[in-house]
């Protein structure tokens, strides 16, 4: 496997054994060897680095791919994102699909799946919003880690003058400028070594700033169990399906923060996000209509993830 040290593919390795793995210092060393189904979730996750810094984007995924070329691969599974449409909420299957070329994560990304399925016995599963132990993002870590990750200097400073003098200090102890993004950024680990959780915590929650509210409240998300993806890699490759959009059935983030939070959610400040993305293959995988995975059961297993997690925490 390559990524073994991502958030993806760290859980395949709790799945499954394998061979060799493989992360972005060692992939050189993949130069000759012979595998029979080699595992790709080596391309970087982060969409605002690759927007921002396009060429260096598509040079690093090209580097990836010139890796993989220099093995002996029977087959080759690439774990892809939902990111390639131009439209993730169109409503695409993956024989209707169009695909992104403005935005250089989505755009790169679907480069290298042209790339990966005209050089391999390939197949491709293409990823939504994701939930799993390691988490690091997205609406369910925001729920989970109510403090925001990143906040505006400006902003910062507002809320400093509201907090009060132990929130200031607890606040300026756990975050710290980070001048290359501009932000304040949060220092989980010491907030947490430090003990500093709750105070902090309580100092947003007065100030109705948590990192929830960078979320509307009418999103609609496609969340996906990675726990799921080692048994549907296994489908995709024993039923021969070339490219698998891997969905589950919409839900709002209200929704979400209602069942797991037993509380209403309403946020109609930010940006709207809706992911709508549908498969052919529903029926491959025992289910009926156009999507791998149920409403309740994505509610399920979201509800079992979230008491887990926040029993770690």
């Amino acid at each position: 496997m390559i990524g073994s040290t991502g958030f993806v593919g760290g859980l395949l390795r709790e799945a499954v054994k394998f061979d060799a793995s493989y992360n972005s210092k060692s992939i050189p060393q993949i130069a000759g060897e012979k595998f029979d189904l080699l595992i790709c979730a080596g391309a970087p996750a982060t969409m605002w680095a690759a927007n921002a810094k396009p060429e260096e984007d598509a040079a690093n995924l090209n580097s990836l791919f010139e890796h993989m070329q220099s093995a002996e691969v029977s087959k080759l599974v690439l774990i892809s994102t939902i990111a390639v449409f131009d439209d993730p909420s169109a409503g695409y299957t993956e024989t209707s699909a169009k695909f992104e070329t403005q935005k250089a994560y989505g755009r790169n990304r679907r480069r290298l799946e042209e790339q990966v399925a005209g050089a391999f016995d390939a197949h491709i599963l293409r990823l939504p919003a994701l939930f799993g132990h390691g988490l690091k993002k997205n609406f369910i870590f925001d729920l989970l880690n109510p403090v925001p990750s990143f906040v505006k200097d400006d902003k910062f400073k507002e809320l400093l003058d509201k907090f009060s003098a132990p929130q200031r200090e607890a606040a300026l102890t756990v975050f710290s400028f980070d001048s290359g993004l501009g932000m304040w950024k949060c220092d989980r680990e010491a907030m947490a070594a430090q003990g500093k959780e709750e105070l902090v915590e309580r100092a947003f929650q007065e100030q109705g700033f948590l990192a929830r509210n960078f979320t509307n409240s009418d999103s609609q998300f496609q969340y996906y169990n990675v726990n799921r993806l080692w048994a549907d890699i296994e489908t995709c490759v024993s039923k021969k399906i070339p490219v698998l959009n891997v969905c589950s059935a919409p839900l709002r983030a209200n929704e979400i923060h209602q069942h797991l939070c037993g509380s209403p959610f309403s946020n109609s400040g930010p940006a709207l996000n809706i992911e709508h993305v549908k498969t052919d293959h529903a029926g491959t995988f025992g289910q009926t209509g156009p999507y791998l995975i149920g409403r309740d059961e994505v509610l399920s297993e979201l509800k079992t993830f979230f008491k887990q997690e926040s029993g770690r925490a």
